[in-house]
């Protein structure tokens, strides 16, 4: 891991609880240390420690108030591998198209900053699939897949977007958040060659570029790397700088991805309200609010094994549809804007089964990873306006590099 990853431990982040407590609220603080000794305090998960995180959690809330935008989660199922689904959700209306990038083509990362000394090129070395948005977001790829088995995913996270900009160049290839994901995908077989190629001083996140609405530039991404094995890794910036959270290495909660807070804060209103305690989930849109229902509705599934391919994909698009999509005209109360799911990407690694839903028109098409395996030439097709038109799989044509610049 690069110098400047950091994975912080359980203590750690205890210790950061205690302390904003003691900041936000003083005479709480007082209470607690006087009637529980520190190191009980570190160590039990008694009335105190509840009361605490409870305090935590309502500071939170009101630090990371926004809705905006996706929701990912990761399924290993004991008979049909490992499933991912995932929303495209924002204010304006977007134009998703997908693009196949071939064995051997040539890449270069976008720039536009200047911030990085040594931008990142590549040849592809396995045949990949990316879902763009060009509509909105400048062609930045929300999502890809490639043959092997390696997926990966971008979504937005507020917290980090005032501070990504402190980033420091190591030196290393620098990779733009915009094709981030598509890079990941196009030069890995797993996760874990990824991650040794970050460590080994291969390639480093661009964070201080930015990602663009349109002639407005944004930050605020976080972004996944998940493989057929059921391997997560998570990359996160925060004010200790950037941070990745691995799930062969203790995280075994990165199967749910929203929005902002950052993990570490989503982990203790999760704490707090409880894993399986639906009854105390709220219903609103709020990525945390997104977070638990999805965690709480994915860890009461039981995947049969006399349930069938179909089936089982019927039980995740439906976590999807009822715990993280959000429905058109419900605002966010701190911005008064509404951030609908307009599209839904779901994908197994084992059979190559893809659906993509334009919920602009409420038409889904499906198709296999196999389709693509042909092309030997950069592709696209219009899935949004496929869907409108009435198309029920992509009209792939000849990539168009205008497109996307």
């Amino acid at each position: 891991m690069e110098a400047g990853s950091k994975r912080p431990s359980n203590k750690n982040v205890s210790l950061s609880f205690t302390i904003l407590i003691s900041i936000n609220s003083s005479k709480f603080s007082c209470r607690v240390i006087t009637l529980e000794k520190e190191g009980d305090f570190m160590r039990k998960k008694n009335k105190y420690l509840i009361l605490t995180e409870l305090y935590l959690s309502l500071a939170v809330i009101m630090q990371s108030n926004d809705s905006e935008a996706c929701s990912r989660i990761v399924v290993a199922t004991p008979h049909h591998g490992v499933i991912v689904s995932r929303t495209l959700d924002w204010s304006k209306e977007l134009g998703e198209i997908a693009e196949v990038s071939g064995v051997g083509q040539k890449r270069t990362t976008r720039n536009k900053s200047g911030h990085y000394a040594n931008p990142a090129t590549w040849t592809v070395k396995y045949q990949t699939l990316s879902f763009i948005e060009p509509k909105v977001f400048e062609c930045t790829t929300s999502e890809a897949i490639n043959e092997k088995g390696l997926s990966a995913s971008v979504l937005y996270m507020a917290d980090s977007e005032k501070i990504q900009q402190t980033h420091s160049d190591n030196e290393a290839p620098a990779v733009n958040l915009q094709n981030l994901v598509s890079y990941l995908v196009e030069n890995n077989a797993s996760v874990q060659e990824a991650l040794d190629a970050k460590e080994a001083g291969k390639w480093q996140v661009a964070w201080a570029e930015t990602i663009h609405i349109k002639g407005e530039a944004i930050q605020g991404p976080h972004f996944s790397m998940q493989d057929k094995s059921g391997h997560i890794a998570l990359f996160q910036f925060t004010d200790v700088g950037e941070v990745i959270y691995d799930s062969k290495k203790g995280d075994d909660d990165l199967n749910v991805m929203t929005n902002a807070p950052l993990l570490w804060k989503q982990r203790v209103m999760l704490e707090y309200v409880g894993k399986n305690n639906i009854r105390r989930m709220d219903a609103d849109i709020h990525p945390y609010s997104r977070f638990q229902r999805l965690t709480a509705y994915l860890n009461a599934q039981q995947f049969d094994s006399k349930l069938s391919r179909a089936q089982v994909d019927a039980k995740i698009s439906l976590v999807m549809d009822t715990g993280g999509s959000v429905p058109t005209d419900v605002k966010d109360e701190s911005t008064g804007l509404s951030y609908e799911t307009q599209v839904k990407i779901q994908y197994h690694f084992d059979t190559g089964d893809i659906s993509f839903k334009n919920y602009q028109v409420d038409e889904q098409m499906r198709f296999n990873f196999k389709d693509i395996m042909k092309f030997k030439k950069p592709m696209f097709a219009d899935l949004m306006g496929d869907l409108a038109a009435g198309h029920k799989s992509p009209n792939w044509l000849p990539y168009n590099p205008a497109k996307c610049q």
